[in-house]
């Protein structure tokens, strides 16, 4: 599936029409969740208990995409041959048609991977297939997604990790008296 949307974007697209950012990030998108799907359909244990917070995003990004390519594919459907009066379609609604199963042409190659990754989830929820051990995903993995997602929209996280890169102590010790590293802490600042 990789390899089709790699080849169609550079021959027939073009190099993915000279950067186009929704077909580049389609691709992308696709890499990571085959990445993700091989990983998971094989069972490898680092992957299965390591990545519980990739692979909840990964689940929820596939049932997304998945049900959005569907009413996107359902939509076009009934655009084309369920309508039974077209001589009122314009120049914009034949237009919107066209681009409408372009995208659907172009990245059908995601929803196999995405349906394994539903499927390969929502089946450990059951049983696991290969080695007996419970890898399915559960509420704490929601909670620690959250916990993550948190961290990394947390303004402030970024304001500390680029400031112990750029000045090699942790901005926190300016106010805080660090027993390890005094050089940096102002005791009275009034």
């Amino acid at each position: 599936m990789v390899i089709y949307n790699i080849y169609y974007n550079v021959e027939v697209n073009d190099y993915w029409t000279y950067g186009n950012t929704w077909l580049v990030a389609n691709t992308l998108y696709l890499i990571g969740q085959a990445i993700v799907g091989t990983l998971l359909a094989f069972e490898i244990p680092v992957f299965l208990l390591g990545f519980r917070v990739t692979r909840y995003y990964s689940f929820l990004m596939a049932i997304v995409y998945t049900v959005v390519f569907g009413i996107a594919g359902a939509d076009w459907y009934y655009q084309l041959y369920l309508i039974s009066q077209k001589n009122g379609y314009d120049f914009v609604t034949i237009f919107g048609n066209m681009v409408l199963a372009y995208n659907l042409i172009v990245h059908w190659s995601i929803i196999p991977v995405n349906l394994i990754i539903i499927i390969k989830e929502l089946s450990m929820q059951q049983f696991t297939f290969l080695t007996g051990a419970n890898y399915a995903l559960n509420s704490k993995d929601t909670k620690y997604a959250r916990e993550d997602l948190d961290w990394f929209l947390n303004p402030f996280t970024w304001i500390d990790l680029l400031w112990d890169a750029f000045f090699g102590y942790d901005v926190e010790d300016y106010w805080e008296e660090n027993p390890s590293d005094e050089d940096h802490y102002y005791k009275n600042w009034s």
